[in-house]
């Protein structure tokens, strides 16, 4: 594959985001096949200030600092505010964001 998934994690409050750390790393473990695959994770506080004080709103909300931040193979950044309590299912998060769209099936296509 000629591009590059990165995903980056950022938790603000470990404790508050322990499930969804889990569900992370499962997914992660799951996702290991795709060699053409990163996933960082970052709980610095610090950092996640200067992060989202740099970004903006490329990778965070407005007020939330717990998000996860995926670059997709056209270079578009694509993010999910963790704080919004809603349910993520990282697998398919990623796969959705980061997979290029299949060609549509021809005859030719059979060959191959």
């Amino acid at each position: 594959m000629d591009h590059k998934t990165r995903v980056v994690v950022f938790i603000y409050d470990k404790d508050e985001y322990k499930q969804e750390y889990k569900q992370l790393k499962a997914s992660g473990r799951y996702l290991t096949s795709r060699f053409n695959l990163r996933i960082a994770y970052v709980d610095n506080k610090n950092l996640i200030n200067k992060m989202k004080t740099k970004m903006g709103g490329n990778w965070f909300s407005q007020v939330a600092k717990s998000s996860v931040v995926l670059k997709r193979h056209d270079g578009r950044w694509v993010n999910f505010d963790l704080t919004s309590g809603d349910p993520i299912n990282f697998t398919w998060w990623i796969n959705k964001n980061s997979l290029k769209p299949v060609e549509e099936l021809k005859a030719s296509s059979s060959f191959i």
